[in-house]
């Protein structure tokens, strides 16, 4: 998504808005599994996720340097890829419409 520097989002309401991380339902976008579960996938590089899968349960949205760091709450939604359970620490980003 590419928007206007005037119509960014600048607080993390304003992520929380337009973006998510975490599970809506079983047909969203899954980052994984990688790591012990999947070695040779090839974001891996000494045992570790290089996009920093999976991250860590934040109740809310906020800001660290600059850059948004994702609500992903550990509501105990989850779902199975390739025998694996999967949580919101695995979900990528992803784009909503909220009014």
């Amino acid at each position: 998504m590419i928007l206007a520097e005037e119509d960014k989002p600048q607080t993390p309401e304003g992520y929380d808005k337009f973006m998510t991380t975490e599970l809506p339902d079983p047909t969203c976008m899954m980052y994984g599994p990688c790591g012990a579960a999947n070695p040779a996938e090839r974001c891996i590089k000494d045992s570790k996720s290089t996009k920093g899968f999976p991250k860590p349960f934040c109740d809310r949205t906020r800001t660290e340097n600059g850059f948004p760091q994702y609500r992903r709450r550990n509501n105990g939604r989850t779902v199975n890829i390739q025998r694996v359970e999967l949580s919101n620490r695995c979900n990528t980003l992803y784009c909503t419409i909220r009014g």
